[in-house]
């Protein structure tokens, strides 16, 4: 009887509250509420239209950003690369769209592009490890300079890659060795390589895109860094038969192969590199930054604050020189001294 009891005076308590906050709400403090509400609505609708109007100038500044770059961009790049040959290797499949920036600021400098290559994810990929060392044995055929024995298979493709967009044929400054022509059939064959679009002259100096970093799941630290050592080993091949190269990548990635590099105390003393290339003043920066390296300068750009600076400054570079008698890539490079970032 007492529990019943108990349950009579709880539901009285509730309906006798919903009831008093029924007549409160719909007189003395409807007013008050209703007012309150109305403020906070007028409040929110306001800070929307601030925001709208921030963001509208924000993207008002980046679109005169970019068409400052892009009026400026001639000056600052015409006949900056007049007479060279630039080839473009792509890494982690980076978007077209920024592949196409840098090609186009390439020939804006005056830039011949020689052709693309996509490196595959098959390049890096542990499960056919096998399979690389079996084809790098066929490689090592039509390879020269051959690599020595410390090398490896990651060295060995490598320079399989290197040679066969820079390698002339001999007695010719404008074509590519017939053994460079196999060497990357056989890559494209293996499906290590995709060529969209081919080669048709050999190249003075090299262009490599980096695509975003692709995710790993938990415990995999140590295939990323399997991974990492496969393309350095690429990625110096590319140095040793280029005059010059620049890695470039888009946002900055604390597992990319940019910041391996960056990390490395050798090869950030020799490999140059720039990241943000999304972005159109890091796009321009790339054909500033391999002509800086062709002087033989090394620095590391973009909006980092360990960066050597956002962009390199301007250089100039003598007449490029090819001679039939030359192997290997089609000019010769002077020796400058490097600049570390800082």
């Amino acid at each position: 009887m007492i529990e019943f009891r108990y349950h009579i005076v709880s539901l009285i308590a509730v309906f006798l509250a919903l009831a008093v906050g029924i007549v409160l709400g719909a007189g003395p403090l409807k007013e008050a509420i209703g007012t309150q509400l109305t403020g906070q609505v007028a409040q929110l609708r306001d800070e929307k239209a601030a925001l709208r109007t921030e963001l509208d100038a924000a993207n008002h500044g980046l679109d005169n950003r970019d068409k400052f770059i892009d009026a400026a961009a001639p000056s600052l790049l015409g006949g900056l690369l007049d007479g060279r040959r630039v080839a473009i290797v792509t890494l982690d499949q980076p978007s077209p769209t920024i592949v196409g920036s840098v090609r186009d600021r390439l020939v804006q400098a005056g830039a011949t592009v020689t052709g693309e290559v996509d490196v595959e994810k098959l390049w890096t990929d542990p499960a056919q490890r096998a399979f690389r060392e079996s084809l790098s044995g066929s490689l090592l055929t039509y390879l020269d300079p051959r690599p020595d024995d410390a090398a490896g298979v990651d060295g060995v493709l490598g320079e399989a890659l290197a040679q066969g967009i820079t390698r002339r044929a001999p007695g010719s400054t404008d074509t590519l060795a017939d053994s460079a022509g196999l060497q990357l059939d056989l890559l494209r064959e293996g499906k290590l390589i995709t060529v969209p679009k081919v080669l048709t002259l050999p190249a003075d100096d090299i262009v490599v895109v980096v695509g975003a970093t692709p995710a790993l799941a938990a415990g995999q630290a140590d295939q990323r860094t399997a991974e990492h050592l496969t393309l350095n080993a690429l990625i110096q091949a590319c140095d040793r038969r280029s005059v010059g190269l620049v890695v470039a990548a888009g946002a900055p990635d604390p597992h990319s192969i940019v910041q391996a590099i960056r990390a490395d105390v050798n090869m950030e003393r020799t490999i140059e590199t720039v990241e943000s290339v999304e972005t159109d003043p890091s796009a321009v920066a790339v054909p500033l930054a391999l002509a800086s390296r062709i002087t033989g300068l090394v620095g590391h750009y973009g909006f980092a604050g360990g960066d050597t600076a956002v962009v390199p400054q301007r250089v100039a570079l003598p007449p490029i020189e090819r001679t039939a008698s030359n192997a290997g890539t089609g000019s010769t490079s002077s020796s400058f001294p490097t600049q570390s970032p800082g």
